[in-house]
């Protein structure tokens, strides 16, 4: 069975990395996400920015930004009313498992050997709908 949300096709926007000079794997990493969705004619387009690093002004291994768009289609036969819910919980839970998947390739190669970004649990997406609204809009 097919989910009533399908990716058009997704895509890095921007991306900012670098690796700390010295490894210390005393130093926590802090990761923070931030997401916006819009309707368009036929479509929905989301972004989702991670920051990751380390807290405050601790140097963490591996710091930087990484940021995705994708567009997603909603089956017509999905309920209206809840259609902003799962463009906001599965459009971030798809670019979130794929910025992981980008931060890992990166690191794989770094420095300080290979780093993953924590799962997460999708539902937190459903609770930045007041945050998402005070983001810039998406062109």
């Amino acid at each position: 069975m097919l989910s009533p949300i399908q990716t058009r096709r997704h895509w890095l926007q921007k991306t900012s990395f670098e690796a700390g000079a010295d490894k210390n794997d005393e130093i926590d990493c802090e990761v923070s996400i931030s997401m916006r969705h819009a309707k368009k004619d036929d479509y929905w387009h989301v972004g989702l920015r991670v920051q990751f690093g380390g807290k405050e002004d601790a140097e963490a291994n591996y710091q930087g930004a990484i940021e995705y768009e994708g567009i997603f289609d909603i089956h017509p036969d999905f309920p209206a009313d809840k259609t902003d819910e799962l463009v906001r919980m599965n459009g971030g839970a798809i670019l979130y498992g794929a910025i992981r998947e980008h931060v890992l390739g990166l690191t794989a190669r770094s420095a300080h050997g290979p780093f993953e970004l924590p799962t997460i649990d999708a539902r937190m997406f459903l609770g930045s709908q007041k945050k998402a609204a005070a983001e810039k809009p998406l062109k």
